[in-house]
């Protein structure tokens, strides 16, 4: 299997430090991003890792020529490792150990943020529909989990499933059902 092309991107460890880095968005770490980065952001993030917000307070860096130089201590004992520049002339620092994560770009975060809206207005829908079908008798007062609302319906329907939200993904509809299953099984407050 061929993997993909390297692109870039910003990656963090703690959602306020970033680094632009490179890395090829089908290869993961246990999930994580497997970033390298180019000399000078090496050099950012050897000088962030020493500092007390950094990576570790067991693992310090430093650099000797080109390669740098991991010195990781634990209860007195004293491991010393290298990180040399890949063929691209990056290192892959924290690869495959670190929890990298990618920083979304600000239309990811606005798309994410307008999901999160319609998400909010569907479960408000579906409480609406809900309530008016225990009121016409369509549902008995008593349903108390979205499971059993499916013995007197098709509850996959409740929240415009049918038909204004055909392009959402499972991950959004599964945050609607589960929404209107905890309101359920609170007592519909």
């Amino acid at each position: 299997m061929m993997n993909s092309p390297l692109v870039q991107a910003v990656f963090t460890l703690t959602g306020d430090e970033q680094f632009t880095g490179w890395h090829r968005p089908d290869v993961r770490w246990n999930g994580w991003a497997t970033p390298t980065f180019d000399r000078s952001e090496a050099e950012r993030i050897v000088a962030w890792t020493n500092t007390p917000d950094g990576a570790s307070d067991t693992e310090t860096f430093s650099w000797h020529g080109d390669r740098i130089v991991s010195r990781y201590e634990d209860m007195g004992n004293v491991d010393v490792s290298y990180i040399d520049a890949d063929a691209d002339g990056r290192y892959p620092i924290g690869s495959f150990g670190w929890v990298w994560s990618e920083v979304e770009d600000e239309q990811d975060e606005q798309d994410e943020q307008q999901t999160d809206a319609a998400v909010a207005a569907a479960v408000e829908d579906g409480k609406r529909e809900i309530l008016a079908d225990i009121a016409d008798g369509t549902l008995p007062a008593d349903v108390a989990d979205f499971s059993s609302l499916h013995d007197h319906v098709d509850a996959n329907g409740y929240a415009g499933f049918f038909d204004a939200r055909v392009d959402w993904t499972p991950e959004d509809g599964n945050r609607v059902t589960n929404a209107l299953d905890a309101w359920l099984r609170a007592g519909r407050p």
